[in-house]
């Protein structure tokens, strides 16, 4: 997994150019996604997020804040999570389908 620096959250490797890009974009990220990709998988970096079953009853990791109360995007097996539903809004008309009204769910 990857860890944004400025917002502190956990991205995967097929989540997180988008992040980028999206969230960050005075970055300027100018990796082409499939080298990208290419240089996750050499390196062993999962492109999905872990499931509820596999995250039940570890410690959380030390750096990340940690949400009670998070919204997961559930189109098309995306899986990101937001804190808010603005940002979760943000995502879903930025990603999937602009200019629809996203509904979130927990």
């Amino acid at each position: 997994m990857l860890c944004c620096a400025e917002c502190r959250i956990l991205l995967s490797s097929k989540t997180a150019i988008s992040h980028i890009r999206v969230y960050h974009s005075t970055l300027q990220v100018k990796i082409p996604k499939s080298k990208f990709n290419d240089l996750c998988s050499e390196l062993g970096i999962r492109d999905n997020y872990p499931s509820h079953e596999e995250l039940h009853g570890i410690n959380a990791l030390s750096g990340l804040d940690l949400y009670m109360m998070a919204l997961v995007c559930q189109y098309d097996g995306c899986s990101m999570i937001c804190a808010s539903g603005g940002a979760m809004h943000k995502h879903y008309k930025t990603l999937h389908i602009k200019g629809e009204k996203c509904i979130p769910t927990k």
